[in-house]
């Protein structure tokens, strides 16, 4: 299980921070909507692109754990054997 567990979370993590991203790009475009663009707004637009491009530079990086998490063989599938004295009939 662990080494599910260990993909599993690193893709999460990954996933998360380009949905971050994501929500970032909706929020900031919807405060710049028709308004004059500030210096926090400018500054907003630049952090946001530099998101962006590491997110880009990261999509290999993120495949590429996909890739291993669906090799991994998954816990749940794999056959159980009862402990001796037990009544499960699955075996």
């Amino acid at each position: 299980m662990q080494p599910f567990m260990t993909r599993l979370k690193r893709l999460q993590d990954d996933l998360g921070y380009a949905n971050d991203v994501r929500v970032a790009n909706d929020i900031l475009s919807g405060l710049c909507a028709g308004a004059q663009r500030s210096s926090v707004a400018d500054t907003g637009a630049r952090l946001l692109e530099w998101h962006k491009k590491a997110l880009e530079k990261a999509g290999r990086k993120v495949r590429k754990r996909l890739d291993r998490l669906n090799c991994v063989a998954l816990f749940w599938h794999q056959r159980m054997t009862p402990n001796a004295g037990s009544d499960w009939l699955g075996a």
